[in-house]
């Protein structure tokens, strides 16, 4: 699940090297640069990427076995159909996309108004601008990485349960995010503050791979693609809807104060969903999932193992 920090590595590698390209050759070269680049991961997606991980030529045995065992009996082999209806109304399922929600309207936020931030409160400059801007997407990917590796050891030696684990994450990602923000906004005009509470504020997102991200799979793995996609149907929103509130608060009057205005609605949004997921989320597999049929075969697998303890 932590590949999803790619987008972090694409971030840290992008704003010094924009603000690099910007400096030397103008801002025209960005664009050319980047889409020069995108074209490139394009050509290695189509040549190196397959349907599934059968499929591919190069996939050992001993990751097609940790794939298998790891989906276990959560997996239906039989075409199953989509119960829109029990998907729409799962309150597990809501509960994991107001986390994502938390999450992403941090990250937009801080993505895409950081360097207008520094730039304005701080004074920083295009190159210093995107060189530090950078460095909390390393911070983010670090920790995505880390904390993924911790939680499946703790998984694996029982340490957590499954639910704890997402929960764990989830905090990390929305609470702990929050706190940062408060203290972003509270910053004023000390740069070594914010710098400070931007860089762990927006670290602690890593923890979305091993938290909401993973738990939509854990919900339900039959449906976590469509239950993926209603999620980021839902969060993208923050993504268009956070930049128009920053330039709401901020068009002709770039003050700390307004600025102190934008972390704090940032807090709010992140630390409410934070709150509701700890006490009332669950990563335990829901019985929309499963097939008729797979229920059925369950049924008769119990019956049988209950006849022959009876035996």
């Amino acid at each position: 699940m932590s590949a999803y920090t790619g987008s972090s590595i694409g971030a840290a590698i992008t704003f010094p090297l924009c603000g690099l390209v910007i400096h030397f050759f103008g801002w025209e070269a960005v664009f050319y640069v980047t889409a020069s680049l995108g074209v490139m991961w394009f050509c290695a997606w189509w040549l190196l990427v397959y349907d599934t991980p059968a499929a591919h030529p190069r996939i050992t045995h001993q990751e097609m076995s940790y794939i298998h065992q790891s989906l276990g009996d959560t997996l239906s082999h039989k075409k199953v159909s989509t119960p829109w209806l029990k998907i729409l109304t799962s309150g597990p399922m809501w509960l994991t996309v107001a986390v994502s929600w938390a999450c992403l309207w941090g990250v937009f936020t801080l993505l895409t108004q950081a360097p207008t931030y520094f730039q304005v409160v701080h004074g920083w400059g295009i190159r210093t601008n995107g060189l530090l801007s950078g460095i909390p997407h390393i911070c983010r990917t670090a920790l995505g990485i880390g904390l993924s590796y911790v939680c499946d050891v703790m998984l694996e030696r029982g340490v957590w349960s499954r639910t704890t684990v997402r929960k764990i994450c989830s905090c990390v990602c929305s609470l702990v995010q929050g706190i940062f923000l408060i203290g972003l906004a509270f910053s004023g005009c000390n740069s070594i503050l914010a710098i400070i509470c931007l860089t762990v504020a927006l670290a602690t997102t890593g923890g979305e791979s091993p938290g909401p991200l993973a738990a939509y799979v854990d919900l339900s793995p039959n449906h976590a693609g469509i239950v993926l996609g209603i999620s980021n149907t839902v969060t993208v929103i923050s993504g268009f809807l956070s930049p128009f509130i920053v330039g709401y608060l901020t068009f002709e009057n770039q003050t700390a104060g307004q600025w102190q205005i934008v972390f704090l609605i940032a807090a709010a949004m992140t630390v409410i969903p934070g709150l509701l997921h700890l006490f009332t989320g669950t990563a335990d597999t829901q019985s929309w999932n499963y097939s008729e049929d797979d229920k059925n075969e369950e049924m008769d697998h119990l019956k049988q193992e209950s006849l022959e303890n009876k035996r």
